[in-house]
C-alpha cells in the first residue's frame, strides 16, 4: 500500500523477529530441550495447556528454571506462555503446546544426550548441534506482517549473505529486520551498500547514519503518517495548548504521538520532557531562562522509561553519560543549548513538533530493534551453518565455507520463495518433517572438501594435499578434513589466548576466569558469545587453560564433554555420569572436573562423582590416569574425602561379571580458580608447559605424605601454586 510516494507499513508489524523477546534465555539449546522435557512431563500428568498453564509454571519451578524469578501466581500463565512461545514459533510445539513431529526429534535427541548416547545425527550435511533440524525450521519460518503479507527471514538473510559475503551486526540489527516484504528488498540492499561506502569515510558517524536511516524509515509507518498529518493540520491549536499549559490537551497529544499500544501511563512519562522542551523553545533567546529549562529537561528525562533515557539525553543535549551532568557551568549550558538548536529547535512551531515526533519514533524503533538484534542473531545461529567474523572492526556473520554449496542449493530451489499465507496450511508445513534439504551430490562433496582445504591452507599458510585418498569415500574424507581444520583453528585459538594474556587484553582468559569466580555472568557473556550455560562456559575455560599448557596429543576437541559451534565456542554439555574433560598425553591421561558449586552443594554434587569418574575411567580405559578438581572454592570436607582415596580403594562394578574391583591410589588434586589463574600466569611467564608442571608441581603435591585433605590443600597445594 502506498501513501503518496511512500509505502505504508502497519506500525505493529514493521520489523521481523524470530521467536519471542519474552524468552530472554541464555543457553538456548539447553532451555529449548528442557522445556520440551517439561512439556512431556506436563502432558504425562494429564494437563491441558488451555486450562493448566499455571501448573506448567509450577513444573518449571520444580525443575529449577525459575529460581531467580519473581513471577507471581497471577502472572504465572503469561510466564508459561512466554517461555514456550519460541518453541511454537520454531514448530517444535503447536499453539496448544502439543509436541510436534519436529519437536519429538529434538526431544529424543535430548534424552539420548542425557543418557550419554553419542552418535552422529547428521551424516548427510555435516551439521552439528541439531543443525539439520533447526536449519530446516528456519528455512520454513514465515514472518507475517499483515493480511497477505509475509516474508521468510532466514531465506532473506541467506540471500543477503550470498550477495554481500557477510552481514555486520549493525546491518543485521537495523536494516534486515525492516525488510518485511519483497518490495523492501531493493531498499535494504541499497542501504547496505550505502552503509559500507560511508563506513570507509574518515568522518563517518555510525550513530548519526543509523539515526538518519531509522528516521527515514519511520515515515512509512501508518500511524506515524496519521500523527504527522494531525500535527500539520492542528499545529496552531497544539501551540495554544502548550502556551496555556493545558495539561489535559497536552497529555492527549503525547498519548497520540507515542501510540505505544500499552498503557497511556507509559506515554505520560514523557509529559515533563515535552513540556519543558516547549518552554526552552519559547525562551531560547533568554540564556538564563534557557539554563533553567535545560535543568528541568535533564530532570524530566529521568522520568521517562529507562530504555529511552540515554537516547533522549544524546538527542536533546548531546550527552550520553549522565555522570557528565554532575557539574555544569555557562560554557556547558551553551553547548547543551546549541545542541538542542541543531537537533530539536526550529523557528516554526510546527516543524519543532515534527522534530520531536521524528526523534520520539527514532528512539522507539531504535530500542525495539536493539531488543530484537541479539535475539535474531542467536536464533539464526541455530542453523549451525554460520560463523562469526570481524570486518573493519565490526562483528559480522558469514556462511562457513563448508556450507556454502548447501546454501547455494537451498536458494536455487524454485519453490524456496513461495509463501504459505493460509495460517492453518503454514502451521501444518512448519510442524511436520516433510521438508527435505537438497541432496549433496559427489561434485558438491568435492567442492565442500576443497573449501575446507582452502581454509586449512589459509590458516596454516602452507600448501595442503588436495587429492582424496582412494580407500575412503567423500564423506569420510570431509570428516577427516574437518578434524584437521579444527586442529588448525585450535592452534590459532591457543596462540590468540596466550597473546591476550601477555597483552593484558580486556577479554583475556584470566579476566574471564575472574568473572566466573565473582559470578559476573553478564560481563562474561559480553566477552564469550555462546549459547552455553555458565557451568559449561567454565568447563570451556578450563579446557582452554590446559590447551595453553600444551604437550597433549590427539585432537583436543575430543577431550571435551561438550559440543562446539563453528566459532569453537561451547554449545551445551553432552550429558552427566562421565568426566567433564579428559586430556590425553603420551604416557597418561588427565581428567579435569570443573564445578561452580560451593559448600553444601559441592559436598552433595562432587564428593562422590569425582572419584567415581576417575575410578571408572581407570578401570575401563586407562589405569594411568589422575584427576584435577577445579572449583571457585574448595570445600574442606570434599578435599578430605577426595584425599582419602590415596589410601582407600574405590570399588568399581564390572558391567559384565558384576564383580567389584578395587582401584587403588586415586590421585585427585584440588585447585581453586585463583590457583588455576596462578598456574596460567606461571606457565606463560616462564614458558613452562604441562609436562614440567606435572613433574615439578602436580605430582610432587599428589605424592605428599599429607593425609588431612583440607590441611594439605591449604598448606601445600594453594601455598605452593600461589608462591610460584
Amino acid at each position: 500500500m502506498k501513501w503518496g510516494d511512500l509505502m505504508v507499513i502497519d506500525a505493529t508489524h514493521y520489523c521481523w523477529v524470530i521467536g519471542n523477546t519474552g524468552f530472554r534465555e541464555s543457553a538456548l539449546y539447553e532451555k529449548i530441550e528442557s522445556y520440551l522435557l517439561i512439556l512431556e512431563e506436563f502432558k504425562r500428568r494429564g494437563y491441558e495447556w488451555s486450562d493448566n498453564q499455571k501448573e506448567f509454571f509450577s513444573l518449571m519451578k520444580e525443575y529449577g528454571f525459575m529460581e531467580k524469578g519473581s513471577t507471581s501466581d497471577l502472572n504465572a500463565p503469561k510466564a508459561a506462555r512466554l517461555k514456550t512461545s519460541p518453541l511454537e514459533k520454531l514448530g517444535l510445539v503447536t499453539t496448544e503446546r502439543e509436541i510436534t513431529e519436529i519437536g519429538e526429534i529434538i526431544l529424543d535427541r535430548a534424552k539420548d544426550r542425557i543418557n550419554n548416547k553419542i552418535y552422529d545425527f547428521d551424516k548427510n550435511y555435516f551439521l552439528e548441534n541439531d543443525g539439520d533440524i533447526y536449519l530446516k525450521q528456519l528455512i520454513k519460518f514465515h514472518f507475517f506482517a499483515g493480511p497477505g503479507m509475509a516474508i521468510r527471514p532466514f531465506i532473506l538473510f541467506l540471500k543477503f549473505l550470498k550477495e554481500f559475503q557477510y552481514i555486520s551486526f549493525n546491518e543485521l540489527s537495523y536494516i534486515l529486520p525492516l525488510i518485511i516484504n519483497e518490495d523492501l528488498i531493493v531498499k535494504g540492499k541499497k542501504s547496505i551498500i550505502n552503509y559500507r561506502k560511508n563506513k570507509l569515510l574518515t568522518d563517518f558517524n555510525e550513530y548519526e547514519w543509523i539515526k538518519a536511516y531509522l528516521v527515514t524509515h519511520k515515515d512509512m509507518l501508518n500511524n506515524v503518517q496519521s500523527i504527522k498529518q494531525y500535527i500539520i493540520e492542528n499545529s496552531k491549536k497544539i501551540e495554544e495548548n502548550f502556551k496555556l499549559s493545558n495539561k489535559i490537551e497536552i497529555e492527549n497529544l503525547i498519548i497520540l504521538m507515542d501510540d505505544n499500544g500499552k498503557s497511556k501511563n507509559y506515554s505520560l512519562k514523557l509529559f515533563d520532557l515535552f513540556y519543558f522542551m516547549y518552554k526552552l523553545w519559547e525562551n531560547i533567546a533568554d540564556f538564563e531562562r534557557s539554563k533553567n529549562y535545560i535543568d528541568k529537561i535533564i530532570s524530566s528525562i529521568e522520568k521517562t522509561s529507562k530504555p529511552q533515557q540515554k537516547e533522549w539525553r544524546k538527542i536533546v543535549i548531546g550527552v550520553s553519560n549522565k555522570a557528565v551532568l554532575r557539574s555544569k557551568n555557562d560554557e556547558k549550558y551553551k553547548l547543551y543549548i546549541e545542541h538542542f538548536k541543531r537537533n530539536i529547535y526550529d523557528e516554526s512551531f510546527q516543524k519543532f513538533m515534527l522534530n520531536i515526533l521524528d526523534n520520539l519514533w527514532y528512539i522507539k524503533i531504535f530500542n525495539n530493534l536493539n531488543d530484537y538484534a541479539d535475539h535474531n542473531s542467536r536464533y539464526l545461529k541455530l542453523s549451525n551453518i554460520l560463523e562469526t567474523t570481524y570486518i573493519n572492526g565490526e562483528r559480522a556473520l558469514k556462511i562457513s565455507e563448508e556450507y556454502k554449496i548447501l546454501v547455494e542449493k537451498i536458494l536455487s530451489d524454485p519453490n524456496i520463495d513461495n509463501l504459505i499465507l493460509n495460517l492453518d496450511e503454514y502451521k501444518k508445513y512448519l510442524y511436520n518433517n516433510t521438508y527435505v534439504l537438497p541432496p549433496l551430490l559427489e561434485e558438491d562433496l568435492n567442492i565442500i572438501a576443497y573449501n575446507i582445504i582452502y581454509q586449512i591452507e589459509n590458516i596454516s599458510g602452507k600448501k595442503f594435499d588436495k587429492d582424496k585418498p582412494k580407500d575412503i569415500n567423500y564423506r569420510e574424507w570431509i570428516n577427516i578434513l574437518k578434524e584437521q581444520l579444527i586442529e588448525k583453528k585450535v592452534i590459532n585459538m591457543i596462540e590468540e589466548t596466550r597473546e591476550g594474556i601477555i597483552d593484558n587484553s580486556s577479554d583475556n582468559i584470566i579476566k574471564c576466569l575472574t568473572y566466573i569466580e565473582l559470578r559476573k555472568d553478564a560481563k562474561l557473556r559480553e566477552i564469550i558469545d555462546t549459547e552455553a550455560d555458565i557451568p559449561t562456559i567454565f568447563e570451556y575455560l578450563v579446557w582452554k587453560s590446559f590447551l595453553i599448557f600444551g604437550d597433549y596429543k590427539d585432537n583436543p576437541i575430543k577431550f571435551a564433554n561438550f559440543s562446539f559451534d563453528n566459532d569453537l565456542k561451547p554449545v551445551q554439555h553432552a550429558g552427566g555420569g562421565i568426566a567433564d574433560i579428559i586430556f590425553k598425553y603420551d604416557n597418561h591421561d588427565l581428567i579435569l572436573e570443573a564445578t561452580l558449586t560451593n559448600e553444601e552443594n559441592q559436598r552433595k554434587l562432587e564428593m562422590e562423582p569425582v572419584p567415581r569418574h576417575l575410578a571408572k575411567y581407570r578401570y575401563e580405559v586407562n589405569d594411568n590416569t589422575y584427576c584435577i578438581f577445579i572449583a571457585p572454592y574448595i570445600d574442606p570436607n570434599v578435599a578430605v574425602v577426595h584425599r582419602e582415596f590415596v589410601k582407600q580403594p574405590y570399588y568399581v562394578k564390572d558391567k559384565d561379571t558384576k564383580e567389584y574391583t578395587p582401584i587403588e591410589n586415586m590421585l585427585i588434586l584440588p585447585i581453586s580458580i585463583n590457583d588455576l589463574k596462578s598456574l596460567i600466569k606461571y606457565s606463560i611467564n616462564n614458558d613452562t608447559l604441562y609436562n614440567k608442571l606435572k613433574d615439578n608441581i602436580f605430582m610432587k603435591l599428589l605424592l605428599s605424605n599429607a593425609s588431612n585433605g583440607y590441611k594439605w590443600y591449604k598448606e601445600e597445594v594453594a601455598a605452593t601454586i600461589n608462591n610460584l
